[in-house]
């Protein structure tokens, strides 16, 4: 089965078509999933699954009854044509004062469970209404 994790350790995987001293995808290789999973302005992620029955709208080399299709949406966008992946330097050395460093990484105080589940009813709400039309 197909999850967010999943998705987002296939994108990362396309780092080995991104050409660290060009800064730029290899030829012919796909790196742009990478290049937004790692962008340095980008501190938001939120994702979705959705287990479509019928595929009508994609067109793939051999039919596909159903599959899991995964989403995500990052705060904020990145992969920016002629922008920078990241800034190089001291890790953490840029968070913003609201931010502190965890893993070197910017980090923000985590939600409480309460909180995050309310936003979570929120965003299963929408997918819903998102997905009547």
């Amino acid at each position: 089965e197909t999850t967010p994790k999943h998705a987002l350790d296939a994108w990362y995987g396309e780092k080995k078509d991104y050409d660290f001293a060009t800064k730029k995808c290899r030829p012919y290789a796909v790196c742009g999933h990478y290049k937004q999973v790692v962008w340095a302005k980008s501190y938001a992620l939120g994702c979705g699954k959705r287990l479509c029955l019928k595929l009508t709208s994609v067109k793939w080399t051999s039919p596909v009854p159903s599959a899991n299709l995964v989403t995500c949406q990052y705060g904020p966008a990145g992969n920016i044509i002629g922008d920078p992946l990241y800034i190089d330097g001291m890790a953490c050395s840029m968070c913003p004062p609201e931010r502190y460093c965890k893993e070197s990484l910017c980090a923000l105080e985590a939600f409480s469970r309460a909180s995050y589940q309310s936003q979570l009813f929120v965003v299963c709400l929408l997918s819903a209404f998102v997905s009547l039309f």
